[in-house]
């Protein structure tokens, strides 16, 4: 038995029989309630019918014969709805839920007739119908939309409220009729909610997916008309043929938007748009849209509801929009171009949008005029507002602060408020003036910003290119710094600077100048002319004064003094008054100083070094010298003291000598230091007098020097013209015997002599062997030498470059450890060669008094090997000899060098000074 739509729609009611009772014989009970079933309808007799139904009902209740009974009761009801009561349809609405789908057919089929009978019935059953509308069965579906349109035909309302179940059903049914029978009831629907929009947009993109086609089928040609319906814009984006990723697109980017209109009482109105609102902000949709609400009129609100993403998108286009083209794109909810002004006024003010809508009725892009204010700043460094008068200020205003936020750059106003600068432009502007000039003046920039901006441009002033030194808006470059330095060193060796001139030369502003001076140069260290622009050093005028105190005559003496005032242009009595009042005012700040660096007051007071002790001796003040310091802090000088110690001990085990004028303090301080400190068993050592100098050899020191002289040695032979006390040749034996012990030297030792002869002497057996140990000594020597020569001959020959403190520093360094090294070295080859003399000699029979007086008898004796007479030996003592000269000689005249060097360096075409360093250098075997 075929139970479909079609079977009840062919159906004919003429015959007197119904129903074929052929399909009822299976089952007796049916089959004879439908044999009187078929009597009774032939016979009209509509109550006896009701009460058959009713059977056919109490039979449903036992839940027998479902399909076949609810087959009868839809082909009564089709004909008959009245038949059917509200008993029976309780049992059938039930059934609408069966899990047999031919019974869920033939109930909906039912409880459809009966709904159509009259318009409560289809309020009462439409929800049902809805219920059922995604079915997993097509006939139940079918059936569901035969009712559904017939409903719609005079009641297209009530089918349109239920849109939401219309719209899933459209998202899900697979079917082509179905799908057209769809957009069919949904196009007698008008008013969509945002969320139906929504919903519709991706529905209608997946189904222009499936069904696109350019011969227009019912199924697209249905789906293109009813897109035209939903969103109205649509309508002048389609075209002919359009492409399927074109109109894809174009639906994609359709802005949703909706406008809800309250009409009421005034007393309703607010509480009913108070209420619309509540339930937006329940809808899951709530984050994909803007919603918000105008007051029209005392009776008429609206409120708004619009897609976020895209609404802000419009916006965002760096193109400013006219008037006619936002009545354009926002033509579905607003009407008049008062409503569009307080629309978007509104959206402004929420922060939806950036931008600011113009009584002319253009919408200026907050992106548009970002871009462009970035534009100026970029390519001009600064933003005329004078072009900008159009717009409100606070607005244009926010922006430049937006960027300066978005971007981290700082912006600066300028004078009336007219403009804004680029402190990163000017920053460059001033990198650029002052790469090439000595120093850069700022008014400009003081005359162009408010004050408080130029205190922000003056906190954040290039650091690269620009010193700290200023003078009102005038600031000393980093280009023009070494310059300045430059002239006051030239300045302290000519012996005074002026002002007028070196402004010039510099090309720095004089008030900026003397500030820079100021810094550099104490005041005290010299006069000022009487035009206060020429700076005169004490040492120039000491050494003029010296010069006239040497004139004998008197008269003469006071014609040069005049003479000197004069060119000088300095009072003649303020000369000699002046040097004494800043030596007092020197003297008083050293008195209240903790400690001094000697030569920042050699160089105020303009004395020589040995001048300037005395003048701190007059002082009256205890000091106590460490390096360049004065330290006359009591507690300061004990703790420097206990330093000292501190780098003896360390010195005594890593050096082999301590020289006691090096230490840069006292040499009988560090002496009394020393002595503490062996006396203390902390170091141990010996003082001896080195050619006017005073040297402690640490026992590391002496350890070397009996290692190095292992071949032969005597304890006096290592400190010649010393006489040896008790207390020295005890730490001579000390050292002597753990050397032996360590067995690190191996021979014998004469305690009457104190004379240690090597093994390797005591039985050497050839002339040759000897010689060769000392020529060995000698080349060791003499390498040493060379080495260190040419470091400072690197030093020494520079042309046209100043030679730094730091490398004179590191020449009297080297000069002083060869110093310290050849006096050592001498004394163990003079010792050498005397033990080698007297062993050798006595080899041969002879003993050195011997040997001298057959020298004195002219009797020659060629056959005596004499060591200390052998000229191979001579010769290699007198190459020893030429570079201890070269070494002393290079000390006493390379300051020399380095003052004609410095003098050529100012002056380059001075003949003489050339001439004389040349000749130097020469003598000095540099060039």
């Amino acid at each position: 038995m075929t139970l479909s739509k079609n079977y009840y729609w062919s159906k004919h009611y003429e015959s007197l029989t119904m129903f074929n009772l052929e399909e009822f014989e299976k089952d007796q009970v049916l089959y004879f309630l439908v044999e009187k079933l078929n009597k009774l309808l032939d016979k009209n007799k509509t109550e006896k019918v009701k009460l058959v139904v009713e059977q056919l009902n109490d039979l449903l209740e036992q839940q027998e014969s479902e399909i076949q009974i609810t087959y009868i009761l839809s082909v009564l009801a089709e004909q008959d709805s009245t038949l059917i009561g509200k008993n029976i349809l309780k049992n059938i609405e039930n059934l609408t839920r069966s899990t047999n789908s031919k019974t869920r057919v033939n109930a909906l089929i039912i409880i459809g007739f009966v709904m159509l009978s009259d318009k409560s019935g289809i309020k009462t059953y439409l929800p049902s119908f809805m219920a059922n509308l995604n079915d997993i069965d097509r006939d139940v579906r079918d059936n569901i939309h035969y009712f559904l349109h017939e409903v719609a035909t005079e009641h297209s309302d009530l089918i349109c409220n239920y849109k939401n179940d219309l719209i899933e059903a459209l998202s899900v049914e697979k079917n082509e009729e179905n799908l057209v029978s769809l957009i069919k009831l949904l196009k007698k629907c008008l008013d969509y909610s945002f969320e139906n929009l929504f919903d519709l947009r991706t529905i209608i993109i997946s189904l222009i997916n499936k069904f696109y086609s350019r011969e227009q089928t019912k199924p697209y040609s249905e789906l293109l008309s009813y897109v035209k319906i939903v969103f109205p814009s649509f309508n002048d984006l389609i075209t002919e043929g359009i492409d399927k990723k074109e109109l894809i697109n174009k639906i994609q980017n359709i802005l949703l938007m909706k406008r809800n209109i309250f009409l009421m009482p005034t007393a309703e109105i607010e509480g009913k748009a108070r209420k619309f609102l509540q339930n937006l902000k329940s809808l899951n949709s709530k984050d994909l849209k803007i919603y918000f609400y105008l007051k029209k009129q005392e009776k008429k609100i609206h409120i708004y509801e619009l897609e976020k993403e895209k609404l802000v998108a419009v916006f965002l286009k760096k193109d400013n929009l006219q008037k006619k083209q936002l009545l354009k794109i926002f033509s579905p909810i607003i009407d008049t171009e008062q409503e569009l002004r307080l629309f978007l006024n509104t959206l402004i003010k929420l922060e939806h949008i950036k931008g600011f809508y113009s009584k002319l009725g253009y919408f200026y892009s907050y992106n548009n005029l970002k871009s462009e204010l970035i534009g100026k700043f970029q390519e001009k460094g600064m933003v005329n507002l004078k072009k900008y008068n159009h717009l409100p200020p606070d607005f244009v205003n926010g922006i430049i602060t937006d960027i300066s936020n978005s971007t981290k750059r700082v912006f600066l106003i300028g004078k009336n408020k007219d403009a804004y600068y680029s402190l990163k432009k000017i920053q460059q502007q001033i990198n650029t003036q002052a790469a090439k000039n000595t120093s850069i003046d700022l008014k400009s920039y003081r005359e162009r910003l408010v004050d408080i901006d130029f205190i922000k441009l003056i906190k954040n002033l290039p650091k690269g290119y620009l010193t700290h030194f200023r003078a009102g808006t005038q600031w000393l470059t980093n280009v023009g710094l070494p310059k300045v330095k430059k002239e006051v060193e030239n300045s302290r060796l000519i012996g005074y600077y002026s002002i007028p001139m070196l402004s010039n030369k510099l090309n720095i502003k004089k008030v900026l100048l003397i500030q820079i001076l100021e810094s550099f140069i104490d005041i005290r260290s010299g006069i000022f002319d009487k035009t206060k622009e020429i700076f005169y050093y004490s040492k120039f005028l000491n050494k003029k004064i010296e010069e006239i105190n040497a004139i004998t005559v008197p008269t003469e003496k006071e014609r040069q003094i005049n003479l000197i005032a004069k060119k000088l242009n300095i009072e003649r009595s303020h000369i000699l008054t002046k040097l004494d009042e800043n030596l007092k005012l020197i003297g008083e700040e050293i008195k209240g100083k903790e400690q001094i660096n000697i030569n920042d007051y050699i160089e105020k007071t303009g004395m020589p070094h040995n001048l300037f002790i005395d003048f701190i001796n007059d002082l009256g003040l205890t000091y106590f010298k460490k390096g360049e310091f004065l330290i006359f802090n009591e507690t300061k000088i004990e703790e420097s003291k206990n330093g000292i110690k501190s780098m003896l001990i360390s010195k005594s085990k890593s050096e082999n000598l301590i020289y006691l004028g090096d230490i840069d303090i006292t040499s009988s301080i560090v002496e009394d230091i020393l002595k503490d400190l062996q006396n203390d068993e902390k170091i141990k050592g010996i003082f001896h007098n080195l050619e006017g100098k005073l040297v402690f050899y640490t026992e590391k020191g002496i350890e070397n020097l009996m290692l190095e002289n292992s071949f032969m040695f005597s304890f006096s032979d290592f400190f010649y013209g010393k006489i040896l006390d008790d207390k020295d040749i005890e730490v001579l034996t000390s050292i002597f015997n753990n050397l032996i012990s360590t067995k690190q030297l191996k021979g014998t030792f004469d305690n009457e002599t104190l004379t240690f002869a090597s093994s390797d002497v005591i039985f050497a057996q050839d002339y040759n062997t000897v010689l060769f140990e000392f020529e060995k000594m000698i080349n060791a020597y003499t390498k040493t030498f060379n080495t260190e020569f040419e470091k400072l001959k690197k030093i020494l020959i520079k042309r046209e470059e100043i030679i730094y403190p730091q490398e004179i520093k590191l020449i009297q360094e080297r000069i002083d450890m060869i110093n310290e090294k050849y006096v050592r070295w001498r004394s163990g080859l003079e010792a050498f060669v005397r033990k080698a003399s007297s062993t050798l000699l006595k080899k041969q029979g002879f003993t050195l008094k011997k040997y001298k007086s057959l020298l004195l008898s002219n009797e020659k004796r060629d056959d005596i090997k004499y060591f200390e007479g052998d000229p191979e030996v001579i010769d290699l003592i007198s190459n020893f000899n030429r570079w201890v000269k070269l070494f002393n000689e290079l000390e006493l005249k390379y300051g020399n060098i380095i003052f004609y060097q410095k003098r050529l360096i100012i002056k380059e075409d001075n003949k003489e000074d050339r001439k004389k360093l040349e000749e130097l250098l020469a003598k000095l075997h540099l060039v």
